[in-house]
């Protein structure tokens, strides 16, 4: 114990030492707000201020009922994290009842730490009461108990004595209400006390039984002890008290078993009564005689006493304790202040205060001296608790002790407590006069032994036909429809059976005819007519089957219907023949009975058919005669449900197809009669159209390639894909599915997109709504639109504002493709025929036009034939040949003019993926043709739809094929979103339930076959690959690297140009000089190119060996012109290698023989001449007939070269030298198919005079002799004043820069060539060093295919900005002309005589 409090004590002293930190704020609730509860809280907050750092208190007031008053401070005791957080929703500090505890155990604060050694000053029994599995859940701070109030001064005036006994009590009581009621009191009464069921009601009927020798329900070994004659006599003694076959004998007024605990002392204060049983802690408030909000009658101040509970004779009392201490919140974030003031609490002196203000001690010594602990006060403050009083509480807590109320009950539920059972108990007894004394001694055993111990040992058994009811001691009969059937519950009667009589001990089984289909059935129902029970407890009678009939109840059989008519039936059975009908889903057919309903009617049970919604009947005849044609409408809205032939408001025709003369169709499905507004749609759709086609011609006309601004780009492109995927929405709008709202209304408003003219009341203006006018506004919807752009063409050429052709035929481009999708939905509409049920078909999009048989419908056949040609099949016949083309044009330099003609095909994809637009043409047109073709076959729509877009979204993913990265995110993410409607529209398809299970599951089994079956076939292809030889090239290249390597580079290039086939090139294909020979073998051509080192290389003397010995074929191309391998030459042939040399021939299987007789061989063949130093046509040319020698696959739409005009860069080299040439002319073609840009060798400054004007960019390719060459002299001195911007290209690892002694030769000698002499060697010196001052890019022209690709793109980079177009030299920029002392060049006579000039200035920009 001492190690505990000076644990207890460090905490104390911790605590204050935490709190002395900063002012807290403590929330407690005091009791109920009277007067010294009030004075209680003002002294507690005076000490809590008086504390450093001050606490505040503040008071929370709970509800006024117990059961809400628990509730309300558990809640508020709860987690921190649930309540704590708002400090208007919390108690630190609450004045807890022993008997509230259990209730409370797990959100208050165990306190024998804080009281430490101090316990042992406390009443052991209060500790006990206050006390919850070893841990004290409030400090003791007063006692309360149950007491007898009277009127001192009325028992002195009737002459009678304090009453001891209740007889005693009756008899005065009785007596003095009488005397006072007589004096003109009539609402006076004896005794006053609380009735209503409470804890209250509790301890007095705990006082009433004990004090009268009844016991204490339980008694001290834990049993249930309370039915005893003294416990009856006690609660009949209360109840005559209230209710009284002599009404002078009551002497309490009935209303106190509603009145609420504080209501009824208000009489006795207020001097309408002598008596009052209440409670030891309001012994102030009465003899105050003051209440809130009512008046005291007279001055009775000193007139009121207290004594004890009477008994039956003196020293037979017993009284109720109430146990009262101070809780806290183990939650409460003010936990050091709290503790503080709960020890305060604890002290003596609040104790000594409290007991003067009416509230007895729990500290023994102050239990046990009274009188000093009331002394020094004097009337009315005197004390309240003599020492008799005190020890009369004492014996009473001896008694009773705190057991009692501390068990919460088997369940742990507070209303299953045994306080509830008692006041409740108590409450129904005094307020049922027919309840016995005896039932309320057993209820109260029996719930109470139920409660304590969980048994029902002492509850009478309830007998035959009656169970136990909401408690254990009550017995309830069985209801009509139960029975106990042999069990001690009442349970409903199953179906079949029935219980008529309340406390039936068994449930009957309906007699034959009848039924009970429920439980708990009191009476069996006879079987109506049209049904039948043949045996007894059926549940239910079982309706006649179709085609039987009964028209009496309680039948056991029923009556056939076919004898009136075939196949009738009726759905619950028949009452009598005249309601054998046919069912629901047929209809009567003459001669044949009953027949199916046919599709589009709808056939209810015994009526006529009708019409179904979305179907429109044409019948011929009457009744069961008639005869029914079915046509399938375009929707419901157009043929309601109703009468055959019905049509929506003004429409008229077969199938409800058209609208009235002078009407126009509503999304409604009606029509409206036209009026004169009606046509202003139409008029502001010409306007809009109008508008649109001239902002659109202002913009894109003027729109170049070359400044074209990727954010502009893709800006356009996004509309475009937006615009695309509406018209995708069309087509799949035309799939047999059944949409739904809002997708419905969202899916109509695209209509106009794919040209239907509806919503612009088309039938107003052309005064009829006709198919033929319609299709024939949608053929000439684009041509009107093309129109259009045209006149504002002509327009603006009026204004100044001149258009090119190319520019015209550009715009009509886009259109195509921005509506080819609508145009190719528009103009298969009339080949989409939908099966009517009559077994005809019609135009989905016109259902009044019969497919095949009408006039009108192969009017509009003829008209769709010659709209697929001129629209779809034209823009993809267009589109074909343009995308098939392209690759030669732009390799034969019309690349630019074929971009700006063809931009809407290519410009807003990448140089790589220029053919992604023709893809897209392609999956627009098969996207238009699927709801024509799989008409007929809903079950494919949407697989294939799905498919179709699904394929085309991993083609747009695995290409990316959009010029920015945003507008292949916005395709693949708008195809994507078509695809998740079509999964979604799914379920939605309007199909045939016959044959979808069979075509499904073809479909999936197709599928399972094919994920199965590709990659099987992968692996095959690969292992094929593998165990198979080597591909076969169509031609190898036969060359001498230094002498032709360019050249035979060249070759190549334009032999992929003009043929698919491969061809073998040492520098891209050739891993390993041992392969080299193999690879001759495996080749269908050997072509040689004949340059003067050629025949003496190991290498290529082998090359052609194998060859010969082989059978390949050998064309021969001469490079040098009238060269061929003498005699002299192969005479001396083996001595142009070494042993070495001819010894790996020979590991070759090659020897010198087989060499000279190749050789020999090659001398006879027809050759080829090829003119190294010819233009690029030229050499094309003879390649094109190499293509031709070599037997090999030619392009179909490959275009031969040709300089170009106006070109944008320039390639110039040493023109005397062929490989310098070829070089040239690679470097050339390439740039111009990475730049899509016209690009020109120029040989000569008269070859590039043409281009000066237009070209930006001077591509200098710098080999051996470059600088010493006339020719590439002249160029750079007439082109050294045209403002061209410089591009070095170092082609050959043995070019030399010069050195500083060259330049001075140069200036004081030039070249010595005629033209270039001393005259302009300044001039040409200056060139010469301005253009040596830029830094080289290297180029391997020997090297592989990939290297020169990207030392090609790095040049390109040069030419372009950030957008990626080509830029204009800053040299030629406005305001930045070249300065130049040079004269104007004659490119005629470069040479011609000119003045020495003093100056030259040459203004070159570096490269980037």
């Amino acid at each position: 114990m001492l190690i505990t409090f000076r644990r207890n004590l460090g905490l104390l002293v911790v605590a204050g030492c935490l709190a002395s930190l900063a002012t807290a704020d403590v929330y407690w609730n005091p009791g109920d707000p009277i007067a010294r509860h009030n004075d209680e809280f003002a002294q507690a907050s005076l000490v809590a201020s008086s504390l450093s750092p001050p606490v505040t208190i503040r008071r929370v007031d709970c509800p006024a009922r117990l059961e809400d008053e628990i509730l309300y401070v558990k809640n508020r005791y709860a987690n921190p994290a649930v309540n704590l957080s708002i400090a208007s929703n919390r108690l630190d500090i609450f004045r807890v009842e022993a008997s509230w505890l259990r209730a409370l155990k797990d959100n208050l604060l165990d306190l024998f730490p804080i009281l430490g050694p101090r316990a042992k000053l406390f009443d052991p029994r209060a500790l006990e009461a206050l006390t919850v599995d070893g841990k004290l859940l409030a400090i003791p701070t007063f006692l309360d108990s149950t007491v007898l109030y009277y009127r001192s001064d009325l028992l002195q005036k009737y002459g009678f004595d304090v009453p001891k006994t209740w007889d005693g009590l009756e008899e005065t009581a009785r007596a003095i209400q009488q005397h006072e009621r007589a004096s003109g009191l009539s609402d006076f009464w004896g005794l006053q006390w609380q009735g209503s069921p409470n804890e209250i009601l509790t301890g007095l009927t705990y006082s009433f039984i004990a004090s009268q020798g009844g016991g204490s329900f339980i008694n001290a070994s834990g049993q249930v002890d309370i039915i005893n004659e003294h416990a009856k006599k006690a609660v009949e003694r209360v109840r005559g008290w209230i209710s009284n076959e002599d009404v002078d004998k009551q002497i309490t007024p009935a209303r106190i078993l509603n009145q609420h605990l504080h209501e009824t002392k208000v009489p006795f204060m207020m001097g309408r009564s002598v008596f009052l049983l209440d409670l030891t802690h309001i012994i102030g408030e009465v003899q105050s005689f003051k209440i809130d909000g009512c008046a005291v009658d007279g001055n009775l101040s000193g007139t009121v006493s207290y004594t004890h509970v009477p008994g039956l004779t003196w020293g037979e009392r017993a009284t109720t304790p109430w146990f009262w201490g101070w809780g806290v919140n183990k939650y409460s974030p003010e936990m050091p202040d709290v503790l503080r003031i709960v020890d305060t609490l604890a002290t003596r002196q609040q104790q000594l205060f409290k007991a003067r203000n009416g509230d007895p001690p729990t500290l023994l010594d102050l239990q046990a001296d009274p009188i000093a602990t009331c002394g020094g006060l004097s009337p009315p403050n005197t004390c309240t608790f003599p020492q008799s009083d005190m020890h009369f509480l004492n014996r009473s807590l001896f008694q009773v002790g705190s057991r009692y109320f501390t068990l919460p009950g088997a369940d742990g539920k507070d209303q299953r407590g045994i306080s509830p059972l008692i006041f409740n108990g108590m409450s129904d007894f005094l307020k049922d006069p027919s309840m016995t004394s005896d039932q309320l001694l057993r209820t109260w055993a029996c719930e109470i032994n139920f409660v304590l111990n969980g048994k029902t040992d002492l509850c009478d058994a309830c007998p035959a036909g009656f169970e136990l009811g909401a408690s254990p001691s009550q017995c309830v009969m069985c209801q009509l429809g139960e029975a106990t059937s042999g069990t001690a519950r009442c349970s409903s009667c199953q179906a079949g059976k029935h219980a008529s009589l309340k406390g039936s001990p068994e449930c009957s089984p309906c007699p034959a005819g009848h039924f009970s289909a429920q439980l708990g059935a009191s009476e069996c129902v006879a079987c109506l007519p049209g049904s039948m029970a043949n045996a007894t407890g059926l549940e239910m009678c079982h309706p006649c089957q179709a085609g039987f009939y009964q028209n009496r109840s309680g039948s056991v059989s029923c009556e056939s219907c076919d004898k009136i008519l075939l196949g009738a039936v009726s759905p619950r059975g028949a009452i009598s023949q005249s309601e054998c009908t046919c069912p629901t889903g047929s209809f009567a057919k003459q001669g044949l009975g009953c027949i199916p309903c046919l599709e589009g009617l709808s056939c209810e049970e015994g009526g006529l058919p009708q019409q179904r919604a979305g179907f429109w009947v044409e019948a011929s005849g009457q009744g069961a005669s008639a005869e029914y044609s079915v046509f399938q409408c375009r929707n419901q809205l157009e043929c309601p449900s109703g009468p055959l032939g019905s049509c929506a408001s003004q429409r008229e025709g077969l199938a409800c197809s058209r609208c009235m003369e002078r009407s126009f169709r509503t999304s409604l499905g009606h029509c409206e009669l036209c009026s004169a507004a009606d046509v202003i749609p139409f008029c502001v759709a010409i306007a809009a159209v109008l508008v649109a086609c001239l902002v659109f011609v202002r913009y894109f006309s003027k729109m170049a390639l070359s400044k074209q601004s990727l954010t502009i780009l893709t800006v356009t492109v996004t509309l475009g894909q937006l615009l695309s995927a509406l018209q995708a929405l069309g087509a799949i709008r035309q799939l047999s599915v059944k949409w739904a709202e809002p997708a419905k209304s969202l899916m109509d408003m695209l209509a106009v997109l794919n040209f239907d003219f509806d919503v612009l009341h088309m039938s107003c203006v052309a005064g009829a709504d006709r198919p033929v006018l319609q299709f024939l506004a949608q053929l000439l919807a684009y041509p009107f639109i093309s129109v259009s752009v045209m006149l504002v063409c002509f327009l603006s050429r009026a204004a100044g504002h001149r258009i090119k052709l190319d520019a015209l035929l550009n715009l009509n481009g886009m259109l195509l493709l921005a509506f080819n999708l609508s145009l190719t939905l528009a103009v298969l509409m009339p080949l989409q025929c939908i099966g009517n049920p009559n077994g005809t078909a019609s135009v989905g999009a016109n259902p009044g036009v019969i497919c095949w048989s009408s006039d009108e419908h192969w009017g509009l056949v003829v008209l769709a034939l010659f709209g697929i040609i001129v629209y779809p099949v034209s823009i993809l016949a267009l589109a074909t040949v343009v995308t098939l083309r392209y690759p030669g044009l732009i390799a034969s330099g019309q690349g630019l003019e074929a971009l700006q003609r063809y931009a809407f095909l290519f410009s807003r994809f990448k140089r790589e993926t220029y053919f992604y637009g023709l893809l897209l043409l392609c999956r627009n047109s098969v996207v238009a043709l699927l709801p024509v073709l799989l008409v007929e076959a809903p079950n494919l729509q949407v697989v294939s739809m799905g498919a179709v877009l699904l394929a085309s979204a991993a083609v747009q993913a695995r290409l990316w094929p959009w010029r920015t990265d945003a507008a292949n995110f916005c395709d693949l993410a708008m195809v994507l979103m078509l695809v998740v409607i079509l999964l979604a529209a799914a379920p939605l398809l309007k199909v045939e339930e016959g044959n979808k299970e069979e075509v499904l599951g073809t479909l999936i089994s197709v599928a399972l076959i094919l994920m199965v079956a590709v990659p099987l076939g992968v692996v095959a292809l690969m292992v094929s690959r593998r165990l198979r030889s080597s591909s076969r090239f169509a031609v190898f290249l036969c060359h001498h690297k230094a002498g032709a390597g360019a050249l035979a580079r060249f070759v190549k290039m334009i032999l992929a140009k003009h043929s698919p086939s491969r061809v073998f090139l040492d520098s891209d294909q050739l891993e390993d000089l041992a392969l080299i020979f193999d690879a001759v073998r495996q080749s269908q051509n050997l072509v040689v190119l004949l340059s003067p080192e050629l025949l003496k290389r190991m290498w290529c003397a082998g090359e052609i060996s194998t060859a010969h010995s082989n059978g390949v074929p050998i064309i021969p191309v001469i490079c040098d012109p009238g060269y061929t391998p003498s005699d002299e030459m192969l005479a001396v042939v083996s001595s142009y290698w070494t042993a070495d040399q001819k010894q790996t021939l020979v590991s070759f299987g090659i020897s010198v023989d087989m060499i000279l007789d190749a050789y020999r061989y090659l001398r006879v063949l027809p050759s080829l001449n090829l003119n190294t130093m010819g233009k690029l046509g030229e050499k094309e040319d003879l390649v094109i007939e190499l293509l031709d020698r070599c037997r090999l696959q030619k392009r179909s739409f490959a275009c031969r070269a040709k300089d170009g005009e106006a070109a944008r860069i320039l390639v110039v080299g040493n023109s005397s030298d062929s490989e310098t040439l070829s070089t040239c002319m690679i470097v050339q073609t390439m740039v111009q198919v990475e730049l899509q840009a016209v690009v020109v060798t120029a040989r000569s400054a008269e070859e590039a005079k043409p281009h000066l004007n237009s070209a930006d960019f001077l591509l200098v390719l710098f080999t051996r002799g470059l600088l010493e060459d006339p020719s590439f002299a002249r160029l750079m001195l007439a082109v050294a004043t045209q403002g061209l911007e410089y591009v070095t290209l170092n082609a050959d690892a043995a070019f030399e820069f010069p050195s500083s002694d060259f330049f001075k030769r140069i200036e004081s000698e030039g070249l010595g060539q005629p033209g270039l002499g001393r005259e302009v060697g300044p001039s040409l010196s200056k060139v010469y060093r301005a253009l040596l001052s830029i830094l080289a890019l290297p180029l391997s022209p020997h090297g592989s295919e990939g290297i020169l690709k990207k030392q090609v793109a790095e040049v390109c980079s040069r030419f372009v900005d950030k957008s990626g177009a080509i830029r204009h030299s800053t040299n030629k920029q406005p305001g930045v002309a070249a300065t130049t002392l040079l004269p104007s060049p004659d490119f005629s006579d470069i040479v011609g005589p000119q003045p020495p000039p003093s100056k030259v200035i040459i203004q070159i920009q570096e490269s980037v």
